[in-house]
């Protein structure tokens, strides 16, 4: 099986952007392989995985575990289960990868070594993929997921404003080395879902079969969850979030976007 593998895909980014979603889309393709949420740098970073056979056995193993309990997100009562698909299997498997866009974000800033040391053991191309949502709605879903578990320790709104434009200045950083990255827009995805899914196929070089397309609109709602209209944000913070858009060129659809009629930048 490792001989028929091309290409290595990592996902990067944020928390709360969609990626578990776009990740376990693509589990569902015959040619690809996908761990969700194994945070496969983290291993790497602790000297816990010293082989390609090391890395690729963890990850088929964590995709088949997700598919075993039901692709459900923890907390959130949603399914990622792709009918008739082949999550947790394949025909030819080409393209095999990690998701856990946030955290290896955030330890790609504590080891900048890491993404080196990963291609030395892979000793094939890395394909990266960025997941973009409309960062209120990160960072708000943010907030929501961790507040509860640590309020007792003074948790805020504002600790996830910065924790999320952390990884979006991280993110900055990693789009200027020299790698294939791809970015892709949440809202995009929900709106326009053939066009995305071709356009990451491409990318990955695997064929977008279109009953690979009929399958991942099962999964798909074409009207994005808009947390921001959810938590209570600080006097001034709103337009201070704006004013950082024009500073990262990723995130210049989403100048002006904290209304409900936000997203004409992807229609």
């Amino acid at each position: 099986m490792e001989s028929t593998i091309e290409a290595y895909c990592m996902f990067i980014g944020y928390s709360r952007s969609g990626s578990t979603l776009i990740g376990s889309l693509l589990e569902a393709h015959p040619n690809i392989t996908i761990a969700i949420k194994l945070d496969a740098l983290k291993y790497l970073a602790k000297n816990q995985i010293r082989t390609r056979q090391d890395l690729f056995a963890k990850l088929i193993k964590q995709s088949q575990q997700f598919l075993n309990q039901q692709c459900a997100c923890a907390g959130c009562g949603h399914t990622f289960k792709v009918l008739n698909s082949y999550q947790g299997r394949n025909t030819e498997l080409k393209v095999i990868g990690d998701n856990a866009a946030g955290s290896s974000t955030l330890l790609i800033k504590q080891y900048p070594d890491l993404l080196n040391r990963l291609k030395k053991i892979i000793g094939m191309d890395i394909k990266f993929i960025h997941v973009i949502r409309n960062p209120f709605d990160m960072i708000a879903s943010e907030f929501q997921h961790t507040y509860p578990k640590r309020k007792s320790r003074g948790y805020t709104i504002q600790t996830s404003i910065l924790r999320v434009f952390d990884q979006i200045r991280t993110m900055q950083k990693i789009k200027k080395l020299p790698f294939d990255i791809l970015d892709v827009y949440h809202e995009e995805l929900l709106q326009n879902t053939d066009a995305v899914l071709n356009k990451i196929c491409s990318f990955l070089s695997v064929v977008c079969h279109s009953s690979f397309l009929t399958n991942c609109k099962q999964l798909i709602n074409s009207d994005s969850h808009k947390s921001r209209f959810e938590v209570e944000w600080p006097p001034g913070a709103l337009n201070s979030i704006q004013t950082e858009f024009i500073k990262y060129k990723f995130l210049e659809k989403y100048v002006n976007c904290f209304s409900e009629k936000s997203y004409t930048g992807f229609e």
